[in-house]
């Protein structure tokens, strides 16, 4: 399946990195690649589906298998995409390289 838009760098909060497995975030970032929003309000899912073409923030929300929830947001500027836990406030976060995350410096 063709992507919707460019996910940008793909970031991860450390704490999201510690909770979430490797292979549920990948699946989640291709979910929201292709525009399946997961567990949004449909109202959030239109929102989402005008931002796609008019070029705003994205938004999605997912669980994992068992049970955290989590959310993937994609800046308006297609720049970047992190993902991180629903209830995080953290500051730092880390920059995807395959096969690992590499945790990167505090960001504002």
């Amino acid at each position: 399946m063709v992507e919707k838009f460019e996910l940008g760098q793909t970031l991860i909060t450390p704490a999201a990195l510690d909770t979430i497995p490797d292979e549920e975030i990948q699946i989640a970032l291709g979910r929201h690649a292709n525009g399946d929003w997961g567990n949004v309000a449909d109202e959030d899912a239109e929102e989402n589906n005008l931002s796609v073409e008019k070029g705003y923030r994205l938004l999605s929300s997912y669980k994992t298998s068992s049970g955290t929830e989590f959310w993937i947001i994609t800046e308006a500027d297609r720049t970047a995409t992190t993902v991180l836990l629903q209830a995080t406030t953290e500051k730092k976060v880390a920059i995807r390289s395959q096969p690992s995350w590499d945790l990167l410096f505090p960001t504002n």
